[in-house]
């Protein structure tokens, strides 16, 4: 049985299984709570304190690139990808960019 199947019939499992007071209290429970958690989530991950770390992290690639001999616009490039990698909510977006909607996503964590 494909992934599609699979939600097909999941879809209708869980539809039996719920009714719409549920469904909507479920939607409430989470409009309410993903809002504060996505703000959480923001706040530390772009702190002043993380902001410091992430800027010196990336001048110390930069400049560890130039000492090492490669070329300002080889070294910038390679910065902008350093920086990248560094940022986690970019990383989730590149991440889930990839997918088509309803389709599963697998994280494996030595990615």
């Amino acid at each position: 049985m494909g992934n599609g199947e699979h939600d097909k019939d999941f879809g209708k499992e869980m539809a039996m299984q719920w009714g719409p007071d549920e469904v909507k209290d479920l939607i409430g429970a989470v409009s309410d709570k993903i809002p504060a958690l996505l703000g959480s989530l923001t706040d530390v991950l772009y702190s002043k304190e993380n902001a410091e770390k992430y800027g010196a992290a990336v001048a110390h690639f930069y400049k560890s690139m130039i000492e090492a001999g490669m070329a300002p616009e080889q070294a910038f490039e390679l910065t902008q990808r350093y920086m990248s990698s560094l940022s986690p909510l970019a990383s989730l977006a590149k991440v889930i960019g990839n997918h088509k909607p309803g389709e599963h996503i697998h994280v494996h964590e030595n990615e």
